[in-house]
């Protein structure tokens, strides 16, 4: 929840901010390394003038310890501070917040979505806030090491790590890198220009579940090397690594939870973590798949050349966990209707045009300016806080499109068609593929070949849904005829979290004798994002025969009994350009035949296609119907104006 906003008891404040950590962002290179800088950027008092100004952390990236606080000086108290992070001189990532909700006298740690240049929300930032004047105030609260003499303070409950490495010989400038097990962005960098030996330097990790570290070092020739450190054997321990270029000295210093003394946890005020309501539904829900080369760890559901081509998950193992686990498991940004939310009851709302296809509505505004708002832009939707007073300059940063636009106002008589416009941009229908493959069947035509479901299928049919008349249906129909039943008498539909799904079910869509290309099934399965195929017999399917453009992810569930038990065995294969995503595989890879298998597969369906939504071929061609709608919208607006 987001903390009541103090009085306004002055124009200007003094602000000590620390950024901690800048997660999840897309990687850059397969070893997942980045040189990530913070700049903080405010609005401050001068003169009896608000001027915006950018201030530098201190140290050289973001990484998994504190940074050392920077002291924002006269920052105007209606203002928004954007925090950017960047990378080679280039900002990738955005994040804001108002000032005003920073609550007085407290150290409180703010989770932030980011937005990418793309605008896609890509991670979070996290950030610590405090008002005060002098280094004091800030205390041992927010962190500074520049001295390094004292230990890095950790949350209740958590172990620490302390590495001291030293380099004993190599002229080489180089980068050290500490990679937490499981791929987590979770690592420090030091440099060094000049060409000298004995570099020593320390890192410190806050530990909660891992027992090993990756160690990479990395010199600007590009030379690598790698190793994996276990730490939790003993509580000391020291590694010498030597190579061609140079010679390491490492000493671990592991702290478990009951070594730590009080004087290095955190305070509490300090543990928590606010995440403000406004942000909660810009999580996107996505993760790395893990490759296994060797033949003995990959299932044979999927043929060998599947896993050549593909993204395969069948296990727990499959996927790292790289998301914060508050995550929702459904996208839930893609039901909420923020627009309706935030000025659809409000009175003093404001709906204004910035260029040619974008549409702010703002809701009330506080005393100084700063209001809810949600940007529609033909990317995505955007919620975020703005000032009314700055509000041009506070658009342009945030979409970092540096057109320097200005707003024009849209009459509220447009608001109905905004709130439809919402309405249909966020989406509550679902539609997805179901092919039958029975024994000795491998491909997609084999598949559609079929006229008839087994009783095997038809009791996995009963399990997702009800098999309804198209005739006369009223619900979402997704492309079906239910006027003059040319595609099929029957369908499978059911409802999950306030959405419809229809299923083109390949033994259900209308079946045309001599058509040996299936072209009528294809028409409907073809354009579905996602296909289950339920497959029976022990046969590997062969997921490259299907050739549709639109077919991203594939869920193959095979019937088995093991120990007298009826269970489905999962294979969800995805196109390489599909991040993965939750809901996770269980312990074990079997499920039972039941309504938590159900709610499990719609769970992994819904998410699959809004994974691979985020792919460029969808991006794209959503962006160009998006512009199209809004500008509909600014160009009728503008012509009631006259």
């Amino acid at each position: 929840m987001i903390p009541t906003p103090r009085p306004s008891t002055c124009g200007k404040i003094n602000l000590w901010v620390n950024l901690y950590c800048a997660q999840y962002i897309p990687l850059t290179s397969k070893f997942g390394e980045r040189d990530l800088v913070g700049v903080i950027v405010y609005e401050k008092q001068n003169k009896g003038n608000i001027v915006r100004v950018k201030s530098n952390v201190e140290k050289n990236t973001l990484n998994p310890i504190w940074n050392t606080p920077v002291f924002l000086k006269d920052v105007v108290f209606g203002s928004v501070l954007f925090f950017e992070i960047i990378e080679n001189n280039k900002v990738i990532a955005k994040a804001l917040y108002p000032v005003q909700n920073i609550p007085n006298n407290k150290r409180m740690t703010y989770v932030l979505p980011l937005i990418t240049p793309t605008l896609t929300y890509s991670g979070i930032l996290r950030v610590v806030c405090y008002e005060g004047n002098t280094e004091q105030d800030v205390a041992n609260v927010i962190f500074k090491f520049s001295d390094l003499e004292e230990k890095m303070p950790v949350c209740n409950n958590r172990s620490r790590l302390e590495i001291t490495a030293e380099k004993i010989s190599g002229i080489h400038s180089h980068v050290f890198w500490a990679i937490v097990r499981n791929k987590k962005l979770c690592y420090y960098q030091k440099k060094h220009k000049s060409e000298i030996s004995n570099n020593k330097f320390i890192m410190y990790f806050e530990i909660e579940n891992e027992d090993s570290l990756e160690i990479k070092i990395i010199d600007k020739n590009g030379f690598h090397y790698s190793d994996f450190i276990s730490f939790k054997e003993k509580l000391t321990s020291f590694k010498r690594i030597e190579t061609d270029q140079y010679v390491y000295s490492l000493k671990f210093i592991f702290t478990p939870v009951n070594k730590i003394p009080p004087t290095e946890i955190l305070p509490p005020e300090c543990q928590e973590f606010i995440t403000d309501d406004w942000y909660t539904s810009m999580d996107i829900d996505v993760e790395s798949f893990i490759e296994y080369e060797s033949p003995e760890k990959q299932t044979s559901l999927v043929t060998y050349e599947t896993f050549q081509n593909f993204h395969v998950e069948y296990d727990c193992d499959c996927i790292t966990d790289t998301i914060v686990e508050s995550c929702p498991i459904l996208n839930r940004h893609y039901l909420d209707k923020p627009i309706r939310d935030v000025i659809s009851k409000e009175n003093n709302k404001k709906i204004y045009s910035f260029g040619d296809s974008c549409i702010v509505c703002c809701g009330e505004p506080n005393q100084l300016g700063v209001c809810k708002a949600v940007i529609l832009n033909p990317k995505n939707t955007i919620k975020c806080y703005l000032n009314l007073n700055t509000i041009d300059d506070d658009i342009d940063s945030m979409l970092m499109t540096n057109i320097h636009n200005k707003v024009k106002v849209i009459p509220n008589t447009m608001l109905d068609k905004i709130i439809f416009l919402e309405d249909r941009l966020n989406n509550n229908k679902e539609k997805f593929g179901i092919v039958v493959g029975i024994p000795g069947q491998v491909s997609e035509n084999e598949f559609l070949s079929n006229k008839e479901p087994s009783p095997l299928a038809l009791e996995f049919f009963n399990l997702l849904g009800q098999t309804i008349q198209l005739k006369g249906f009223t619900k979402y129909k997704a492309g079906l005829d239910v006027v003059t039943n040319t595609t099929g008498t029957q369908s499978l539909f059911t409802e999950f979290c306030q959405m419809e799904i229809m299923f083109h079910v390949s033994t259900m869509l209308q079946h045309v004798e001599g058509d040996d290309q299936f072209l009528d099934k294809k028409r409907h399965i073809g354009n579905d994002v996602c296909v289950i195929i339920f497959k029976e017999g022990n046969e590997s399917v062969d997921i490259s025969s299907f050739v549709s453009h639109f077919n991203h992810v594939f869920i193959v569930v095979h019937p088995v009994i093991i120990d007298s038990k009826e269970l489905y065995e999962v294979v969800v294969v995805t196109k390489l350009t599909v991040k993965a995503f939750r809901p996770r595989f269980p312990e074990s890879k079997y499920f039972q035949r039941d309504s938590t298998f159900r709610d499990w597969l719609l769970q992994k369906l819904i998410n699959g296609e809004r994974a691979s939504l985020l792919v460029d071929q969808f991006i794209q061609s959503q962006s160009i119907a998006r512009k199209g709608l809004i500008n509909e919208i600014i160009v009728s607006s503008t012509q009631k104006k006259k």
